[in-house]
């Protein structure tokens, strides 16, 4: 039986905060200094927690079943509703993916000095499809261990 590999909280807890606090919100959190804090941990409390322990609750609930989405809206309702709360899930990422990489071209291009390249569709699709490539790219499992620091 294959060794399970399980997420630690502060990994889940990392990747909300990468999630949430993304490039794109840091002009809006730097406008708004200190009461963004509120905001977020208002946010944290009142959506995301109770996302994640529904989330939790399902995923423990159908997880002889596969668990995940699809599976979740097909037993609540029915296979196409599950199909469509896929798709939707899909095209989100379409749409998120290109986005969130153009505005980091754009950025990179700002940082290292050079304005013109944040216009340049060729750095930008470059760079957006290198960024995409290095993190999608499956790469073996290793534990890391304290030697490794």
């Amino acid at each position: 039986m294959a060794k399970r590999k399980n997420i630690t909280t502060t990994q889940l807890a990392l990747m909300t905060a990468a999630a949430v606090i993304s490039l794109r919100g840091l002009p809006m959190m730097a406008q708004e200094e200190l009461t963004m804090f509120f905001y977020i941990f208002f946010a944290t409390f009142l959506f995301l927690i109770p996302a994640a322990l529904v989330g939790a609750e399902l995923g423990s609930a159908f997880a002889s079943k596969g668990g995940g989405v699809y599976t979740w809206v097909k037993e609540a309702f029915n296979k196409h509703l599950g199909f469509t709360a896929i798709f939707l899930q899909w095209i989100q990422n379409v749409v998120w993916y290109p986005t969130v990489l153009g505005f980091a071209a754009a950025s990179i291009a700002y940082m290292i000095g050079m304005p013109g390249l944040a216009q340049n569709g060729l750095f930008v699709g470059l760079f957006s499809i290198a960024m995409y490539s290095r993190c999608a790219a499956p790469r073996p499992y290793r534990a890391l261990r304290a030697k490794d620091f």
